[in-house]
Parts: C-alpha cells; sequence; structure tokens
C-alpha cells in the first residue's frame, strides 16, 4: 500500500511538471500575449550575428516587442519580421539597430527613438511597415578604426614625404644658414649691444613724450580756445563794419538825393557870377574913366527921345 502511494504521488508531480513546462514554453514563444502589438518590417545591411527568433526588441533599455520571424528573401537578403506593443511611439523615422547584450553575446533589436512630427510607420511596397536601420555600436567602431588607420596611413605618408632625401637636404642647408646666423650674431653682440641701448633711449624718448601729451593737448586746447575766440570777435567786428557800411551807404543816398543838387545849383550860380566879374573886369580895364563917370549912355533909337 506504501509503495503504491509513492508511485502516484511520483506520477502526479510528472504531470504537473510536464504542463507546467509547455505552459512555460508558450508563454516564452509568445502565443499567449495579451498586449496588442503591431508588426514591422525590418532590412538590415549588417550581419546579425548572435540574432535568433524570439529575441528581444528593447525600447529605451525596456522589452516592448520579440522577433517573430528571421529569415531571407529571394535574393538572399536577410528580412526581420519583428512585434512591437501599440503603445511603443513607434515613428516613420524610428530606426532600427542590432546590438549584443552584456558577455553573454545574445543578440537582441534596439528602436532608436524618431521625432514626433514624422508620423506613425505606414505600409507602402511591403506587407509590414519598414523601418530604417541604425548602425550597430559594432559597426561603429569598426567604421572609427577604419578611419583611423587611414588617418595613420596618410600621416605616414606625409611623414615620409617630409622626409625625403630632399627634404633632408634641405633642413641641413636651413640648419647651415641657421649656425650662421648664430656666428654673426656672436660677433656683432657689441653692436647689437649699442643698438639695443639706442633702442632704449628711444623708448624713452617716446614714454617721455606720451607721458607730456597731455600738457601738450592741454596747451592745444588753450591754443584753439584762443583762436576761437578771436575768431568771435572778427565776426563781431565784420558784423560792426557791416552795420557802419549801411549806415554810410544810406548818408552817401542821402548826399546824392538832396545835398548834391543844391551843390550843382551853386556851382551854376558862382559860374554865371564869375562870368560877370570877368566881364566887368574886362570893362574896367578897357574902360577906367567909368568907375567914376559910369557907363556912357546909349544913343537914342529911332522914335526915342533924348
Amino acid at each position: 500500500m506504501h509503495d503504491r502511494v509513492n508511485h502516484t504521488l511520483v506520477g502526479l508531480f510528472v504531470v504537473v511538471l510536464g504542463i507546467a513546462l509547455v505552459a512555460a514554453g508558450l508563454w516564452f514563444s509568445g502565443d499567449f500575449a495579451r498586449e496588442e502589438e503591431d508588426r514591422y518590417l525590418v532590412m538590415p545591411t549588417e550581419p546579425m550575428t548572435g540574432l535568433s527568433r524570439n529575441a528581444s526588441v528593447k525600447y529605451q533599455g525596456i522589452d516592448v516587442g520579440r522577433v517573430r520571424e528571421l529569415g531571407l528573401d529571394e535574393h538572399g537578403n536577410v528580412r526581420i519580421v519583428i512585434s512591437v506593443r501599440t503603445n511603443v511611439p513607434v515613428q516613420a523615422d524610428t530606426r532600427v539597430r542590432p546590438a549584443t547584450q552584456g558577455l553573454t553575446g545574445l543578440g537582441h533589436l534596439e528602436l532608436v527613438p524618431g521625432t514626433r512630427d514624422a508620423g506613425p510607420a505606414v505600409a507602402d511596397a511591403y506587407r509590414y511597415p519598414v523601418l530604417p536601420n541604425a548602425p550597430s555600436l559594432r559597426t561603429r567602431l569598426e567604421t572609427a578604426v577604419e578611419e583611423g588607420l587611414a588617418g595613420v596611413d596618410r600621416a605616414s605618408e606625409r611623414l615620409e614625404a617630409l622626409l625625403s632625401d630632399d627634404n633632408i637636404r634641405a633642413l641641413n642647408a636651413t640648419l647651415g644658414n641657421v649656425e650662421t646666423i648664430s656666428d654673426t650674431l656672436a660677433n656683432n653682440a657689441d653692436q647689437m649691444e649699442g643698438t639695443l641701448d639706442e633702442t632704449e633711449q628711444l623708448i624713452r624718448g617716446m614714454r617721455h613724450l606720451v607721458e607730456s601729451a597731455p600738457e601738450t593737448m592741454a596747451r592745444l586746447d588753450q591754443t584753439l580756445a584762443s583762436v576761437d575766440d578771436a575768431a568771435r570777435r572778427t565776426a563781431t567786428t565784420a558784423a560792426q563794419l557791416g552795420e557802419t557800411g549801411e549806415r554810410s551807404n544810406a548818408a552817401l543816398q542821402r548826399l546824392d538825393r538832396e545835398t548834391l543838387p543844391q551843390v550843382n545849383q551853386l556851382l551854376l550860380d558862382i559860374q554865371g557870377l564869375t562870368a560877370t566879374l570877368e566881364r566887368f573886369g574886362h570893362e574896367i580895364s578897357e574902360h577906367p574913366n567909368r568907375l567914376i563917370f559910369g557907363a556912357p549912355r546909349r544913343s537914342p533909337g529911332p522914335g526915342e527921345s533924348n
């Protein structure tokens, strides 16, 4: 009786364990996923090493979906169908890049967020909307390494060109010229010292000139102020002269209008008197007796009485 009970318990345990394993397999396969999902097509351009069906799809480090289909098309290109929860903001410019999880090497896909203005991804020529690719970390490292190696190659080429025979000869000639210049400077050290002393004196003179510049500018300001004052005085004098000229012009006009006609008439009277005096003097000089007897009587004319 005791042995039969033990076999029953063992059989029951095996059945329960089998059911649990089947349920876990179905759960991990995603057949019983309760959340609604959207499917998208990814057409990668780099190897998908380590990626398998049911691999995780992450968004900002969080599992938001699974890899549902992984295969090749008729041209041998990799085609991946992923499912993503409907509440994940997948836009038309949301990109997909492969990634590796930790040190295990298990591959998964990461969604690089897009912009809100791009709008949701829409199916066009394919059954599902196509999401663009983003380079993986490995690809970026390989590109950086290749660019670094290319830069090293270019640097080595330039260094080789710099260390060519012609450049080395030119460098030797330049070093020789530098040595000659050094010898010349050493031989002319005394002369250079004198030149430096003269330069120092010149700098001191310029410094004194700069220091005295404010006083010179003050004197110049005073001179300009004096010139400005003289200019104002000259302008005042010119204005006074203008007023005097106007008064003189008015006096001349009055003289021309009133005095000159009277002077002209006086001159005419003086001229007539002078002519009369000349005639009187001429008659006196010819007939002095007229001063005593007067002028001779004129003989009467016809019909006049004596």
